[in-house]
């Protein structure tokens, strides 16, 4: 036997491939000409092979070349690591296929405005070969189309908690009053709904759930804020009470100031007639996704959270 070298040979080194092509064909010579190398330099490094490992691979012998039981060990290795590299290489395609396919989201319009624009950067920054659909709309019509297979993947607000969905992440909302940083209430802890009588009020359509809740908060008070508009745009709103035309009630993930409207705060709402709110990004119970929208549902989810908590901490704070 050898004395065994200090070399090292990785696994897919060419004095593994020399030593299979030898045992394959039987022939240094006929298994060099397979590699395309000269006979003298494979035998060379199947030498080389034989000293690091301390044992003789291969019997050489006048009828040709055949493995001896340390060749033989050898070869069922390297068969399967073969396999176990063949397995790899499936496993990373799977993955690559995650950077291809389209995916449809569905966002209200709050989280388009707040969040998605820089989710997009990154996500598509990435992933280049995804490409995307973005829905906006109400919540209830979002989650419909959801069911309906027309969105794979929903970030919305006051998603029931009986909705046929699969949350991929959830997060729990504050009732807020929507104020120009001068107004009365800009410097105040929290707004109890009776301190809305006689505000000039800027509501929400009545199809979204936030309007839905507030309803009857809003139809118990002995004095009722004066209605100014009524809309379903988060851009609209929020211009009307930078001009200082009216207050609103909004859900948001943590009070204080609004980072793309500096003229804008938000007061916590006090009223216990208001269910909790909440923002999740979801997707359809019992389908499947594909790669692609998977790779993109577990992106936002991991994006909310990151773009939530400093948002609850700053709200903590101040």
């Amino acid at each position: 036997m050898m004395a065994a070298a200090t070399r090292a040979f990785a696994p897919g080194s060419a004095a593994l491939r020399y030593f299979q092509a030898v045992a394959q064909t039987g022939s240094f010579r006929r298994a060099a000409a397979a590699v395309h190398i000269a006979p003298s330099a494979l035998s060379r490094q199947v030498r080389l092979l034989e000293e690091e490992l301390g044992a003789d691979l291969l019997e050489r012998a006048r009828d040709g070349v055949r493995p001896t039981p340390a060749g033989e060990a050898l070869l069922h290795r390297l068969a399967r690591a073969a396999q176990e590299l063949d397995a790899a290489r499936a496993e990373i395609d799977g993955l690559r296929a995650a950077e291809r396919g389209h995916v449809v989201i569905g966002v209200t319009e709050t989280v388009a405005r707040d969040f998605l624009a820089g989710f997009l950067a990154s996500f598509c920054a990435a992933h280049p070969g995804v490409t995307l659909r973005v829905v906006v709309g109400y919540s209830h019509d979002l989650l419909a189309r959801l069911a309906a297979g027309e969105i794979e993947v929903v970030v919305a607000f006051g998603i029931p908690a009986d909705a046929p969905v699969e949350r991929v992440v959830s997060f729990d909302l504050v009732t807020c009053v929507m104020v120009h940083r001068q107004h009365r209430f800009a410097r105040r802890r929290v707004v109890r709904a009776r301190d809305l009588g006689g505000e000039t009020m800027i509501q929400y359509d009545s199809g979204t759930q936030l309007a839905r809740a507030l309803s009857p908060v809003l139809a118990r008070m002995p004095e009722r804020p004066a209605p100014f508009v009524t809309t379903s745009s988060a851009a609209l709103t929020a211009g009307l009470v930078t001009l200082g035309l009216g207050v609103a009630v909004r859900n948001r993930v943590a009070p204080g100031a609004d980072a793309l409207w500096p003229d804008i705060v938000y007061v916590p709402f006090a009223d216990p007639g208001l269910p909790p709110a909440s923002l999740a990004c979801c997707t359809r119970s019992g389908r499947p996704l594909s790669r692609a929208a998977q790779a993109c549902a577990t992106a936002l989810g991991r994006a909310l959270e990151e773009w939530c908590a400093p948002l609850k901490r700053r709200g903590a704070g101040g």
